[in-house]
């Protein structure tokens, strides 16, 4: 389908007010429009009430002028919030930030959870044959191939993902694909660890600045690891090996050993 650049503007045939926006593909806006307010989650909570009222048959999609550049169709939508405001359904007064923002919205922490929960609609819906259609694509076959995400697009992705756990997290790849494909995965992850090493690891003959070692340093500071295990000695609970080899002054071999021996039965794994 043909890309048009440009401004448009989804109007209420009832009441006449608008809201207007510029894209460099409008016909694919206009789908991101109509698939955010039939679900309940435009970031426009005026425009959402309106519809919500009136009815999806009550609004239109137009076009309003077609531009040669993106600069161009900003300043033109920004003629119109300057000049039309009382008409309009925007809640932001900059046309630069590509319409509303959703931080700008009121019922903000609503949206967001209102979208994860119709993405995890969306993905329950779908065969592992669709999904891999949809979220494999790799090289020119992504849409992102060459691009990458504006501040505003980060932030928004940022605020969406906030206190959410994956789907997977606390489980084993068996508890999560089943026996067969996490082979497969496990698989899959030797063989491209083993096309990794020497000279084939983009990393080889390079080291990390003391910068970087510092900050990956403190960035992993009050982290445990997924894989540690809390250990009881003489019936003091530790959090892992290393903690226990920390506060009784030996190394962390020591312990494991103790742990195996059965010449030490005051020291074991703590699993509750």
């Amino acid at each position: 389908m043909k890309k048009f650049i440009g401004i448009y503007i989804i109007k209420n045939k009832i009441t006449n007010k608008f809201y207007v926006g510029h894209s460099i593909d409008i016909n694919k806006r206009f789908n991101a429009h109509k698939s955010y307010l039939q679900r309940g989650i435009h970031h426009s909570i005026y425009l959402q009430r309106s519809w919500n009222k009136y009815g999806e048959h009550n609004f239109e999609f137009l076009i309003l002028k077609l531009c040669k550049s993106e600069s161009e169709s900003i300043k033109l939508e920004q003629f119109y919030i300057d000049n039309y405001r009382d008409y309009l359904y925007n809640t932001a007064d900059s046309a630069s930030f590509g319409g509303d923002l959703l931080s700008n919205n009121p019922n903000k922490e609503k949206i967001i959870k209102r979208r994860i929960l119709a993405q995890k609609e969306s993905l329950m819906k779908m065969s592992p044959e669709e999904k891999i259609d949809k979220f494999s694509r790799s090289g020119i076959k992504n849409g992102m191939y060459g691009k990458a995400h504006s501040k505003k697009t980060k932030s928004i992705i940022s605020d969406i993902n906030k206190g959410r756990a994956p789907i997977n997290k606390g489980k084993t790849l068996e508890e999560s694909f089943g026996t067969t494909r996490s082979k497969e995965i496990k698989q899959h992850l030797s063989n491209l660890a083993k096309n990794r090493t020497g000279d084939k690891n983009p990393f080889y003959g390079r080291h990390h600045s003391d910068e970087t070692k510092v900050r990956l340093k403190n960035s992993m500071k009050g982290r445990k690891p997924v894989n540690s295990r809390k250990v009881m000695i003489n019936d003091i609970v530790y959090e892992s090996l290393a903690d226990a080899a920390r506060n009784l002054n030996v190394v962390p071999a020591t312990i494991l050993y103790r742990i195996k021996s059965k010449n030490y039965p005051k020291y074991e794994y703590y699993d509750i």
